[in-house]
């Protein structure tokens, strides 16, 4: 009697195979299967090849591994992106321009700007000079004084900025004359008093309160009324309000 070499259990091989090692057939091919795997790993693990970024030989566990360890792998990847950067911004010629403000021909590339051709044109077309300087100026919308770098600035923060447009908006909509004005000028021309109701306007109350200062189109702009100062006058919000597009 003899053990089988899968499963190790003891068995009487026949008279025609004397040397028989498995018990049955099916022990046989699982374990010649089992073996055949063993030594293809191991053929796989023999062969060493070199980890491409730092040169060290290693023999990869998985066909599609290249690099010996994450350290290389992730490195590698990162120098990857930098060299395709490289390629891509020195293919980059940059485009041919005409300058915003003084109208000479640029490329885009060497200047690093898309619509000037020096700091000194960006300067001049938007603060009105070379180097930007503070200066103080009226809100046209509530005549508080500020400091800015921008000669072109209206009022003296972004909400104040977004309703003046919004009224020149409207007139422009309606295809009616208009007349830059300030805000806070009309208020003085009227000696911040409602020409509705004939009280006082309280400039430091904020809509929708009901004294607030707030400009009235005499002529509404829906009837036809100009964006003039000529046609707009200052007036308590609750009585512009009620007022709403009547003479």
């Amino acid at each position: 009697m003899t053990y089988c070499t899968w499963c190790g259990e003891w068995f009487t091989p026949d008279n025609e195979h004397p040397y028989q090692k498995f018990c049955r057939t099916e022990h046989r091919k699982k374990y010649d299967h089992k073996q055949e795997n063993i030594r293809r790993s191991q053929k796989r693990r023999e062969k060493f090849t070199p980890c491409p970024f730092c040169g060290t030989p290693f023999s990869p566990s998985k066909e599609h591994l290249k690099y010996c360890s994450d350290m290389c792998s992730s490195i590698a990847y990162v120098l990857n992106i930098q060299e395709r950067h490289k390629t891509i911004v020195t293919e980059n010629k940059g485009r041919i321009r005409n300058c915003k403000y003084c109208g000479r021909e640029f490329n885009t590339k060497v200047t690093g700007r898309s619509k000037y051709d020096t700091d000194k044109c960006y300067f001049l077309d938007v603060y009105g000079h070379e180097e930007p300087r503070e200066i103080v100026k009226n809100c046209e919308y509530c005549g508080k004084e500020y400091p800015t770098r921008i000669s072109k600035s209206i009022a003296c923060c972004h909400g104040h900025t977004r309703r003046l447009n919004k009224i020149r908006r409207k007139a422009r909509m309606r295809s009616t004359e208009q007349v830059h004005y300030s805000r806070f000028g009309i208020f003085q021309r009227d000696n911040f008093i409602c020409y509705i109701c004939g009280r006082p306007l309280n400039m430091d109350a904020v809509a929708p309160q009901w004294d607030s200062p707030s400009i009235d189109h005499v002529v509404a702009l829906s009837n036809g009324g100009n964006d003039t100062p000529s046609n707009v006058k200052a007036a308590h919000f609750l009585c512009n309000t009620i007022k709403s597009n009547r003479q």
